[in-house]
């Protein structure tokens, strides 16, 4: 498990960015499929901050991934 928010924010933003580039997303369509502001993804990608849980939720929704494994890490 990270020690710190900062490199528990860093992990978060790796598996966001890997999940959205396998399922051919960029960030403008991931961000559109959201209803959100593309500099949204970008900074949660960039690790400035970290998604809300209703975020997470809909993450899961759209990239088909599980919410537990974007913070975790393990199975996909």
């Amino acid at each position: 498990m990270p020690a710190t928010s900062e490199e528990w924010r860093t992990l978060i933003a790796a598996r966001l960015r890997q999940a959205r580039r396998e399922k051919g997303f960029s960030q403008n369509s991931l961000a559109v499929a959201l209803g959100l502001h593309p500099m949204t993804v970008s900074k949660w990608e960039r690790g400035v901050v970290t998604p809300s849980l209703e975020s997470f939720v809909d993450i899961e929704k759209v990239l088909k991934v599980r919410k537990e494994w974007l913070v975790a890490g393990g199975d996909q």
